[in-house]
């Protein structure tokens, strides 16, 4: 149950992230011109905008050690999301915030909805496309967290010491024996050089 809520939270985070990350790009895309995108902007009602890429930095480090974290806590278990499932998670997530802040941003601002057609449609290509990429992020660092909780978790094997033994130089070669000549049925006899 505890995995599920850190899950979550990750998820959280990362769609919080990548939500506004999104937005960004998909401002500085459609209006290359600052001094322009700075007037629609603040027509539209994004004058909260600073604030809130500060938290989207912050939702990628948490999400990040979160999932560094969850890969760690669960070793090597073989449960594991598919990471194109939680890309489409994430650009569900994303893709319905992002039309509804729009949506939401002009409502409060009385701005006009002429643009709005234009903003909603590059942007959830933006967040599909960022969903997709955060998806395959969280999954390298799980993995991470797995390879170091294995590592951690391995016990090296023990080494044996070595026995030696020492003879004198004299004992060390036998004298070579050699089979006399007898009858094949009778036992062999040994003579010595």
């Amino acid at each position: 149950m505890r995995s599920r809520w850190i899950r979550a939270s990750v998820l959280g985070a990362a769609a919080f992230f990548g939500f506004i990350g999104a937005h960004i790009a998909d401002y500085l895309l459609l209006y290359s011109d600052p001094i322009r995108r700075s007037g629609v902007l603040s027509q539209t009602g994004h004058a909260y905008f600073g604030k809130a890429v500060e938290f989207a930095i912050a939702a990628a480090i948490l999400s990040a050690v979160g999932s560094f974290a969850f890969g760690f806590m669960r070793g090597s278990s073989t449960s594991r999301h598919s990471t194109l499932r939680v890309a489409a998670v994430l650009a569900l997530i994303q893709s319905g915030g992002f039309v509804a802040l729009e949506a939401a941003e002009r409502v409060v601002a009385s701005a006009p909805t002429g643009q709005m057609t234009r903003i909603v449609v590059l942007g959830i290509v933006l967040q599909a496309a960022i969903a997709t990429m955060t998806a395959f992020i969280l999954r390298l660092l799980e993995r991470a967290g797995e390879i170091v909780a294995r590592a951690l978790a391995t016990k090296r094997p023990v080494e044996q010491p070595l026995a030696v033994s020492w003879r004198p130089r004299e004992a060390t070669r036998p004298k070579i024996a050699l089979l006399s000549h007898v009858s094949p049925r009778a036992p062999p006899t040994f003579s010595t050089l």
